[in-house]
């Protein structure tokens, strides 16, 4: 007998549906009947049929197949799951029964099927268009200087051009003086700060939830647009030295490294200090901070470490009924009310 467990996707996420596969076979002439094929999974994943499914501390799942000789059963588990994370299959054990039921044999099965929950999609248009108004704001400070890299067009000279623009093998075709005309490039950068401590009598994890949706999202749509992200968590590393940061950078595989130590489940003790987080540098991106936590000495903080010269944005989940007051001439605040 033997029974192999396998996840349809390699990861989904949190909101969405996953399929596991149940491969079950009985290699021998004897039919198996009753077979029992059990195994358990972490919280966070619910199964559509409820059908010999229990909850307690983890999930558990015990399906009841009758076997004829040499055949083999395929079905197809249909999840939901729920909460971000990393689920892997575990315990599996095959059960059954001699005739009379007077003896029970068990086998176990080994099994490597996992599936990663990522953090769950939000909408961050708001985030995105606050971000192209400081990307606007800087970007006019530059209009009038030229990028040398930035080449446009050519056009007819004029007695404000300087002569170092005169295109002379376009002017010689010609007959007449041509000149060169540059475009100024377009700086789009963003650099997340994302903060996950909820050190709290009260824990507020629905908040923490969106504020790691926020920072997922919006990582995933910059790369998506081409533009340079980078991220600092203040989550211990996996050496637990330092914390989760990525550099400014255009590679599509920081998404994947970022969306997979999300998904990781931690604990408080691998939370850092927040402003250990702040002190990375930005250079000349947007800094973009994800925090519940929120006051005026933390801003005052965060704009002395940021620099007081520099405009930023600081998205602030908040409970339903609890939008705080907030002040600064450094930060755009984008505000999220979040249903407990």
């Amino acid at each position: 007998l033997a029974v192999d467990l396998s996840f349809a996707q390699s990861y989904v996420y949190a909101g969405e549906s996953a399929q596991l596969k149940e491969k079950i076979e009985n290699y021998k002439r004897m039919p198996v009947a009753p077979l029992e094929v059990r195994f358990r999974i972490k919280k966070g994943i619910r199964f559509q049929e409820t059908d010999n499914t229990s909850v307690s501390d983890y999930v558990y799942k015990r399906d009841i197949y009758a076997l004829l000789g040499r055949q083999r059963i395929t079905r197809t588990l249909q999840m939901e799951c729920d909460k971000r994370g990393v689920y892997d299959i575990e315990d599996v054990s095959m059960v059954t029964y001699s005739l009379l039921h007077e003896d029970t044999y068990r086998k176990k099965a080994d099994t490597d099927a996992k599936i990663y929950v990522y953090a769950k999609r939000t909408n961050v248009e708001d985030v995105l268009r606050a971000g192209e108004n400081l990307m606007g704001e800087q970007e006019s400070d530059k209009k009038y200087l030229e990028d040398p890299f930035a080449f446009a067009s050519i056009r007819d000279y004029t007695m404000q051009d300087p002569m170092k623009s005169i295109n002379w093998k376009a002017s010689a075709k010609t007959g007449d003086l041509m000149v060169n005309t540059f475009t100024s490039m377009k700086n789009e950068k963003m650099m997340i700060y994302l903060d996950v401590e909820d050190s709290g009598i009260l824990k507020k994890e629905h908040l923490i939830e969106e504020s790691i949706s926020i920072a997922a999202t919006l990582f995933q749509k910059l790369m998506s647009k081409g533009m340079e992200a980078g991220i600092a968590i203040n989550l211990r590393d996996e050496e637990g030295k330092t914390f989760f940061y990525l550099p400014l950078s255009r590679s599509k595989s920081n998404r994947m490294l970022l969306e997979k130590r999300l998904a990781d489940n931690w604990k408080e003790t691998v939370v850092t200090d927040f402003e250990k987080v702040l002190e990375v540098p930005f250079k000349d991106a947007v800094p973009v901070i994800i925090s519940k936590n929120i006051s005026p000495q933390k801003i005052e903080k965060a704009q002395s470490l940021l620099g007081n010269r520099i405009r930023g944005i600081w998205v602030l989940p908040y409970e339903t009924g609890e939008a705080p007051e907030v002040h600064s001439n450094n930060f755009l605040f984008v505000k999220r009310e979040v249903d407990g």
